[in-house]
């Protein structure tokens, strides 16, 4: 071999090399570590990168889990929201209002009163409290202001939504009425049934305003227009049957409270309304009957027990047992 195929020459290397006992070590040594050599080299060749690997999953770990679990945070969020607003307005699409204020209040305080649209709703249902309640007269709570009526007109004349505007205003007109603005709350109530002039609430409210100031046949003639437009409406046949009572034509009175009470059996109000007509009618039969039923429903209620009792006792004593004593009995239950 030439010299230049030769690796370098070292002495001392050569020294040791020439002696043959070194020399065989040498080669044992080679020998035993030379297959475990070649597994480090593999193992070598991957550590640093699984190692790298494994420092990197630590560190993205260490900012994902709370990711991750802020995120199922907020989604678990978002579904309660949501499920409390489909609760609402599926309360409000059933006409209870209260219930559906509850819902949505809910609704916004888990969202931080971040969400207007479920402010919107919010606000809509504590304003409709009133527009469900067509008997509705007198103070007003203290959360309702008329600002959340100029509100949510507001809302709904840019929406050009008449339903919801002229329910929007058939509230605001009892709110008005509610405050003796009398002029503003007719003014109102007539631009609700412009609106929706098939809707019976308004000309209930209407009928309720004019009952108020004294505009008896004014009144009469909106309960009546209502029934016309919706003959399944309770409460124009009960506030229309309190109007009767009260000009002392009972028999129609009973007409309109059996009416009413066979739309809502379960009010008390409309059964001792009724009561109290078929007694000053001289229908004492009927109103031991609607007495007794009232009991069986309700047998907390005092009317009932007392109006049997007297009747038992006219019915003892006949002189007394007269349409107008008879009528004395129970106390009114009022608008």
């Amino acid at each position: 071999m030439s010299d230049e195929g030769r690796a370098p020459q070292n002495p001392l290397v050569d020294s040791l090399l020439a002696d043959p006992v070194l020399r065989r070590r040498l080669v044992e040594v080679i020998a035993r570590e030379l297959p475990d050599a070649a597994t480090k080299t593999r193992w070598q060749r991957w550590r640093p990168f699984i190692a790298g690997l494994s420092s990197a999953s630590v560190v993205l770990l260490a900012f994902l889990i709370p990711s991750l679990q802020d995120q199922w945070d907020r989604y678990r969020m978002r579904a309660a929201v949501d499920r409390y607003v489909e609760i609402g307005r599926g309360l409000m699409r059933s006409g209870q209002y209260e219930s559906a204020e509850g819902a949505f209040n809910r609704a916004v305080e888990l969202s931080g009163n971040q969400r207007l649209d479920l402010i919107e709703d919010q606000t809509r249902a504590r304003v409709m409290r009133i527009y469900d309640d067509p008997q509705w007269r007198g103070e007003v709570e203290e959360d309702l202001r008329e600002a959340d009526f100029v509100y949510l007109l507001a809302l709904e004349s840019a929406a050009a939504d008449a339903k919801h505007r002229a329910a929007t205003l058939t509230a605001y007109g009892a709110f008005l009425a509610g405050q003796d603005r009398w002029k503003e709350a007719e003014e109102v109530l007539t631009q609700a049934i412009t609106l929706q002039p098939t809707s019976p609430d308004p000309h209930i409210h209407l009928g309720n305003l004019f009952d108020d100031v004294g505009k008896k046949a004014e009144a009469e003639r909106e309960y009546r227009r209502a029934i016309v437009l919706d003959a399944k409406e309770p409460n124009a046949h009960y506030n229309l049957g309190l109007l009767l009572a009260e000009s002392g034509r009972h028999a129609q009175a009973v007409e309109e409270f059996k009416a009413a009470l066979a739309l809502r059996p379960e009010d008390g109000d409309t059964r001792v309304s009724l009561l109290e007509s078929l007694q000053a009618a001289g229908r004492l039969d009927e109103a031991r009957d609607v007495a007794e039923a009232g009991l069986r429903v309700d047998p907390s209620r005092e009317e009932y027990r007392k109006t049997l009792d007297k009747l038992a006792l006219d019915a003892s004593h006949p002189a007394s047992a007269s349409p107008e004593a008879a009528a004395g009995s129970v106390t009114p239950a009022g608008k």
